[in-house]
């Protein structure tokens, strides 16, 4: 019988790590193992993992000290003990047959195989993640720096002795998932990466509208990082990608480019940070990237204005 690990990376995750525990806990697939590793918490995480541990022998619990969520997994990683890998965030959950399904649906060595995505925010909405069946690996990886589909490493059913030859990059702090999945695929010549009906089961993927990775703060800290990380993209995958492949939350969020004030803040950090700009085929994409690469800053401004003065004026003659 195939053996899946599911690993675990947490920090600070009282909120949230029991639903995402409790759905491992139903799943109908028995022969698993939970490989919870917990990044230094200063909450009750750890308590709340250690319950688990008591109740079921397949939960094993890892404490160790704060290093990301790079070094937690990889912990993870070499600490699992089954044939493959499936990647869980402490905040999100599983449908209870999904693994039973995932695993009874294991294509050949060139097909890397995954689970359809519902993302859930704070509102209560739920949203099927856009994704097709069936991607090549050059789709694949299109799509994600298209924005197309998410470049997430949860969720997959990774073979676990590639993982411990790949491993994920503990320098990155943002798109370390992205990275990941580019080397694997690379290095283990996957030519094709397939997801699961969505009638068999879902990923719901928490989405916080104030989550770290969320907040403007975080988005601008993270530019450099975001640069590191599509140079180890380009270098992975044999690909000049980056040119291509600036997060559109980064530099085309509209709301925040509506705002004055903050262009100019944005316009620094991307000068400073030598970053491309890329938002799809649309014509405000491609107006933004010719005022930026123009370095019209005015007209950034003007245009930006313009646009939400319409907006509202739309709105009261509705």
């Amino acid at each position: 019988m195939i053996k899946v690990s599911v690993v675990v990376p947490v920090y600070n995750g009282e909120k949230s790590i029991k639903t995402c525990l409790d759905s491992i806990l139903r799943q109908t697939y028995d022969d698993i193992e939970v490989v919870v590793v917990d990044d230094g918490s200063t909450d009750d995480t750890i308590k709340i993992c250690k319950e688990f541990q008591k109740k079921d022998d397949r939960f094993f619990v890892i404490s160790k000290e704060n290093g990301g969520v790079s070094s937690a997994r990889n912990v993870g990683i070499k600490e699992s003990s089954g044939d493959f890998i499936f990647f869980l965030d402490a905040d999100d959950y599983v449908d209870e047959t999904l693994i039973e399904k995932m695993v009874a649906s294991i294509p050949d060595e060139t097909t890397l195989f995954g689970a359809r995505v519902e993302a859930v925010y704070d509102s209560g909405k739920k949203c099927l993640l856009k994704r097709k069946k069936v991607y090549t690996e050059p789709g694949f990886f299109r799509g994600i720096l298209n924005g197309d589909i998410q470049g997430f490493s949860w969720g997959f059913l990774f073979k676990a002795e590639n993982c411990r030859k790949v491993m994920f990059d503990e320098d990155l702090t943002y798109c370390e998932d992205l990275v990941f999945l580019a080397k694997y695929l690379k290095r283990f010549k996957i030519r094709r990466v397939c997801f699961m009906d969505e009638r068999f089961g879902l990923v719901h993927y928490t989405q916080h509208a104030n989550s770290v990775t969320n907040s403007k703060k975080t988005i601008m800290k993270n530019l450099d990082s975001q640069r590191r990380a599509l140079e180890s993209f380009d270098v992975a995958t044999g690909y000049a990608y980056h040119r291509l492949a600036m997060d559109k939350k980064v530099v085309l969020c509209e709301a925040e480019l509506q705002k004055a004030k903050r262009i100019r803040e944005y316009w620094d950090v991307l000068s400073r940070n030598s970053l491309p700009i890329y938002g799809g085929d649309s014509g405000r994409y491609k107006i933004f990237s010719t005022m930026y690469q123009h370095k019209m800053i005015l007209m950034m401004f003007l245009y930006y204005r313009v646009r939400a003065l319409a907006k509202v004026a739309r709105g009261r003659f509705r």
